[in-house]
């Protein structure tokens, strides 16, 4: 099923064309864009956007942060949950102190796009990847490895390992810089 997956910008089109209607989980919104696209053209379904909107500590957030207006993204986000009311909820939390308000095997996307060092981001993998249904599709951006900042990067690497440890396969999608593990 995901080799019919090609770029995230398609995950709402996708989920709608395989039948998932329940419940997604974007961690690292930002200002929204993805989700955006994501609940416009997804038929049915609920996304939550899990972010802190604020700067992270730097030993532990290895990416720069002083480019971005954090109170100017939770705006954009709360206009497109105002806009999608019962469909989008904001959720102000790290990653992993907001993955217990979630039962598992209810989510049928938990996408990782959130803190890209190694140890959070294998932390997410692992945390979310119970949270997710069977046939689900747990994904991830920035696809690279780039130990320098300001771009900080280990997502290679975390996904590798993961499919490894799992020992499932992934299917990246170059085009967007994704990866895509299904469950199941």
């Amino acid at each position: 099923m995901l080799e019919t997956l090609n770029n995230r910008d398609e995950l709402g089109a996708w989920l709608t064309q395989h039948g998932f209607e329940g419940q997604a989980v974007e961690i690292g919104a930002l200002n929204g864009a993805n989700a955006r696209q994501w609940i416009s053209t997804w038929g049915q379904g609920t996304l939550t956007l899990i972010d802190p909107w604020a700067p992270q500590d730097p030993t532990v957030y290895k990416e720069r942060q002083d480019w971005t207006d954090f109170e100017a993204c939770l705006k954009e986000c709360m206009m497109l949950e105002d806009e999608f009311p019962k469909r989008i909820r904001l959720l102000r939390s790290l990653s992993m102190n907001a993955v217990w308000q979630f039962q598992d095997k209810s989510l049928d996307v938990c996408y990782v796009d959130g803190n890209h060092a190694y140890e959070a981001a294998m932390a997410d993998f692992c945390a979310w990847w119970p949270k997710i249904k069977s046939g689900g599709i747990l994904g991830a951006h920035d696809y690279w490895e780039n130990r320098e900042p300001p771009a900080w990067g280990e997502v290679k690497v975390v996904a590798d390992h993961f499919s490894a440890g799992m020992r499932i396969p992934f299917r990246h999608t170059p085009k967007c810089g994704s990866v895509w593990f299904q469950k199941p």
